[in-house]
């Protein structure tokens, strides 16, 4: 059913070795054919009729798969690529898929507690679907990405205040003076966490590329200067942040890690919505604020 229900362009590697956990390696593949080294675990599960919990309009909502013992699981977790864990309905002759580990982070005190786990299936996430397949490249990627992801988090937090100050110091100057270059790479560093941090959470990235930022400068003012960028820098570090703050135990990653500690330290600065605003209420509308 694997074969049959992910785009045909697609390598699937079936282990046919003893069951250790894992049936088959999946290679994502372009549209174009060309192969990606982008490798992922899958387990195949089956049973005879998907017992769909609905909503309160009657859709089916969500899906649960209990007993997977906690061996096995510890083996999906050390492996060094996203496992996706994969029901089939052999009567509908459907599949969903689950991202396993993004799952066991959600309940990570179950993981170090209990003896097994359950897991949890959308109907959106169905294999062979537009969809399901969005839905599927979405989790790999976030899971390829995951310990980038804490280390980009982890910064903005501890520094908040740090990109703040950064951001007031400059958000005025002479656009006719040249940005010292210890400047421009603090910029820069600002610019690609917020970048990857936005594209994680699905929040829309707005700014134009950073390299078209130097050139149409460099054109205009035959130097680097970038002071007219750093409003639009500042409404997306407001959205981004704000985005973290919200999304808080969405985004575990399991034991004292940021979910905890960089929360809590967190939930200890001004809401954005509170401070942020009132502070660069006086912004220019030409500098974006």
């Amino acid at each position: 059913m694997l074969q049959t229900r992910t785009p045909a362009q697609w390598l699937i590697r079936e282990v046919t070795e003893r069951d250790y956990g894992v049936d088959a390696y999946v290679e994502l593949v372009t549209q174009s054919g060309d192969v990606t080294g982008d490798l992922c675990s899958v387990q195949l599960k089956g049973t005879e009729s998907i017992d769909w919990k609905t909503d309160s309009e009657g859709a089916p909502s969500h899906a649960i798969f209990s007993g997977t013992k906690i061996a096995t699981i510890n083996y999906w977790m050390n492996l060094p690529v996203p496992v996706f864990l994969t029901l089939a309905d052999l009567n509908a002759n459907r599949a969903y898929c689950a991202p396993v580990k993004e799952q066991v982070r959600e309940q990570y005190r179950r993981f170090i507690t209990h003896e097994s786990l359950s897991f949890r299936f959308s109907p959106v996430c169905e294999l062979g679907t537009r969809d399901g397949e969005r839905e599927f490249i979405l989790h790999y990627y976030r899971e390829k990405h995951h310990s980038q992801f804490v280390n980009y988090l982890r910064v903005l937090l501890t520094h908040w205040y740090e990109y703040i100050g950064f951001i007031r110091r400059h958000q005025m100057g002479d656009c006719h003076l040249e940005v010292e270059e210890q400047h421009q790479l603090q910029f820069v560093h600002l610019y690609k966490t917020l970048r990857f941090l936005s594209q994680f959470f699905g929040i829309d990235w707005t700014i134009p590329d950073i390299n078209d930022i130097y050139r149409d400068d460099q054109r205009l003012w035959e130097r680097q200067r970038l002071v007219r960028d750093f409003g639009i820098t500042l409404h997306l570090l407001e959205t981004c942040f704000g985005a973290v703050r919200a999304s808080g135990v969405s985004w575990p990653v399991g034991g004292r890690g940021v979910r905890d500690s960089a929360f809590d330290l967190a939930a200890t600065m001004p809401s954005p919505e509170t401070s942020l605003k009132a502070r660069f209420s006086t912004l220019p509308a030409a500098l974006g604020g």
